[in-house]
């Protein structure tokens, strides 16, 4: 009953038409109260139709007797669903797509809406329920090019998604990508999504995301038990990008910004008014064919047996990279001085042992009480990698962080870099 109790706190909020289709739904479900159990009447076993499997939709295959009370909710809800037997004997309810797309919201409503407790049986269900064998249904989505696939599995101390590929790697900007997973994250702040209704807050797994050169995670909390297609459909269902950032979303893309200055020389000139433009929409079928595909990604303190990839064309691109030795130093304003209410900070270096001078670094600004908001660490080779460390100060503070870099910071590597945006008062 927890999810019901948060999908009841969305219902109170400003959304488009999942909250009141959802309200629908359960309103469907509670139409006919429980009623009182009674005597058992002897009635034959119907006989079930040939299953008629949908190119496009989702199906529910197994020998368990909660499809048929779910077959019923879903007809009281006004999503058509067919139902029958395949020639192994197993149980086969189907869900065809429709130009509503309605059929996305049935594995929320399998997964989590109590049904089974408020649908009345008519006889001949009733019957054929208690024959089945209770096998747990499967869930199976059917989308043109999406295809289940074993899902790889690392040993990892956080649960995470790893996606192994990113903005070196892939023909997308690293605004683009930044917005695409921060978008996802903070999709539950549009309440009429279904991106919204999947996220994985839904189960009280908060979640971060961090982009990097070449990969890109989506990191929980704890450990989800998310299924693969409500993992999938997260993806799947986001539409539209966040309406503001936070200064997590922009010190990922300070830093992004910098470090691929350092693996590429481009582009020749780093800052000015402003670090995220928007200037482009966000492909987001594209994004999320090239992110999920076969081998492409990787699964860490998650029980997902499977996982949805995509099976068609794609555009490949490829990044001339610098020797290390060839990286020149950056720094990079964003933003006018005049009206700043804080400023992001990124400190970025490549080298072999990155990951350790960083550290020195995150002591340094330490001591001085300043705390980093995020940080980030990429091996790129035996003897390459990037780090990074961001923190927020005043502004006050920048002739301050100057010198300290100029003084300390920049003797420690050659690659050693600072990006800084200036926070106006209008991205409060």
């Amino acid at each position: 009953m927890h999810k019901i109790d948060q999908m009841n706190r969305l219902f109170t909020m400003k959304g488009g038409p999942l909250p009141l289709l959802l309200f629908f739904l359960f309103s469907a479900c509670g139409s006919v109260p429980p009623v009182a159990d009674e005597p058992a009447v002897a009635v034959a076993m119907p006989a079930l139709p040939a299953a008629v499997e949908p190119a496009e939709g989702m199906i529910l295959r197994g020998s368990d007797p909660r499809m048929l009370s779910f077959r019923t909710f879903l007809t009281r809800s006004g999503i058509p669903a067919s139902f029958g037997i395949d020639r192994m004997g197993n149980l086969v309810l189907s869900i065809a797509r429709d130009a509503s797309d309605r059929y996305l919201i049935v594995p929320y409503a399998w997964e989590h809406i109590d049904y089974a407790e408020r649908v009345r049986l008519a006889p001949e269900e009733s019957a054929l329920a208690r024959a089945t064998a209770g096998v747990p249904a499967e869930l199976e989505l059917r989308i043109p090019g999406w295809e289940k696939a074993y899902a790889r599995t690392a040993v990892g101390a956080e649960p995470r998604i790893l996606f192994k590929s990113s903005a070196l790697n892939l023909p997308f900007g690293e605004e683009t990508l930044a917005a695409f997973f921060y978008s996802l994250r903070d999709s539950t702040l549009r309440p009429g999504s279904l991106a919204a209704l999947y996220h994985p807050a839904f189960s009280g797994i908060p979640v971060t995301v961090r982009v990097n050169l070449f990969s890109a995670e989506i990191i929980f909390s704890e450990p989800t038990a998310l299924s693969p297609e409500e993992l999938f459909l997260w993806m799947y269902t986001l539409r539209a990008p966040s309406e503001q950032y936070d200064d997590a979303f922009y010190a990922n893309l300070l830093a992004l910004k910098i470090a691929k200055k350092l693996y590429t020389g481009i582009p020749s000139f780093l800052g000015g008014a402003t670090l995220f433009t928007r200037s482009d929409e966000i492909p987001y079928d594209e994004i999320r064919r090239h992110l999920l595909t076969a081998g492409g990604v990787e699964f860490a303190g998650l029980a997902v047996p499977y996982c949805y990839v995509w099976r068609g064309d794609l555009f490949r691109e490829s990044t001339v990279l610098l020797p290390r030795e060839q990286s020149q130093p950056v720094k990079a304003f964003y933003g006018a001085p005049a009206g700043a209410v804080r400023s992001i900070v990124s400190i970025v270096l490549r080298a072999a042992d990155a990951e350790a001078k960083r550290r020195i670094i995150e002591e340094k600004l330490q001591a001085r009480g300043i705390t980093p908001i995020s940080r980030f660490s990429e091996r790129t080779g035996e003897q390459d990698g990037w780090a990074a460390v961001n923190f927020t100060v005043d502004p006050a503070r920048e002739a301050e962080l100057t010198k300290l870099f100029d003084g300390e910071f920049a003797a420690m590597d050659t690659t050693i870099s600072i990006g800084v945006y200036r926070v106006g008062t209008q991205e409060r």
